[in-house]
């Protein structure tokens, strides 16, 4: 192999790896990140998140002890505050969003 073959062996050798590195790069930054949070319950069997915000505060509801009935809950900084029902004695549909000013 001559010298012009070499130089372009290198050429193209190195030009592949800074592609691949470019490449790497922008894949690891597409890459998002998340946290899985245990809400815990309002003494019941289950709960269910429906809505999140910017700052990472959630909407849910939860079974009340003994599964009795369901109540919504905010969570927001690891503290759950129920918010109660919609006047019946269950909200399984209610607060399924919070906006980012809540």
């Amino acid at each position: 192999m001559n010298s012009v073959s070499r130089l372009c062996s290198r050429t193209i050798a190195t030009t592949l790896l800074l592609l691949a590195v470019v490449v790497f790069i922008g894949l690891a930054k597409a890459t998002p990140s998340y946290t899985v949070t245990d809400l815990g319950t309002l003494g019941g069997s289950s709960s269910f998140g429906y809505g999140i915000n910017d700052n990472g505060q959630v909407t849910a509801h939860s079974y009340t002890i003994g599964n009795a009935a369901v109540h919504t809950f905010v969570y927001s900084s690891g503290v759950m505050t129920d918010i109660g029902t919609l006047g019946g004695s269950s909200s399984h549909r209610s607060a399924r969003m919070i906006s980012r000013d809540a």
